[in-house]
């Protein structure tokens, strides 16, 4: 063998040795089809997580919204009945109280349709309160004493108020809420 085709043999068994096998030649720095589609699986799992949650936020919010919307009936009624349970200075009206006669008078909830509805003891509907298409069910209950109990003459009258927002709900599945009256005539 002379020199020239020992040096071509030796640096052809050199470049054979730095050439890449075809498995190594197609591999590159770059994210495989398979860690792609793990990525892509976990988004899709964390975006439908996601999802289900927005409908029990939504009706935690609308829930929050008609809570605060029966509470702000009942304190309006209330404080109405509070003025007018403050003007009365006469014994046997305080006795009446239960009937609700002078303790309602003037008591009124706004309707955007029908102006002032005026709000009596028992069951009733209000259409419109507000706003249009807003509906108010509510129930008022007027007793003597704290706890229903006591005779007719006593210093301490309780009303109780039950209201709903929604149109067809049970209003006596619906929170209550509770105020005291003290007679502080002469």
């Amino acid at each position: 063998m002379s020199a020239g085709t020992q040096a071509s043999s030796f640096v052809s068994s050199r470049l054979r040795g730095m050439r890449l096998s075809p498995a190594r030649a197609r591999r590159r720095d770059a994210f495989t089809l398979m860690e792609i589609n793990i990525a892509l699986l976990l988004v899709a799992i964390a975006l439908a997580a996601l999802l289900t949650l927005m409908p029990t936020g939504l009706r935690q919010s609308d829930l929050a919204t008609s809570d605060t919307a029966q509470a702000a009936f009942a304190t309006s009624v209330f404080n109405a009945m509070h003025a007018n349970a403050s003007t009365m200075v006469n014994w046997t009206n305080w006795m009446q109280f239960t009937d609700g006669a002078d303790v309602l008078q003037n008591v009124t909830a706004p309707s955007f349709s029908a102006g002032a509805v005026p709000i009596s003891a028992g069951v009733h509907e209000i259409e419109d309160h507000l706003v249009e298409h807003r509906y108010v069910k509510y129930e008022l209950g007027l007793q003597n004493g704290v706890n229903g109990s006591e005779a007719t003459n006593s210093l301490v009258k309780r009303a109780w108020i039950r209201s709903t927002d929604r149109r067809f709900a049970n209003v006596a599945e619906s929170p209550i809420y509770v105020t005291a009256f003290v007679y502080m005539g002469m």
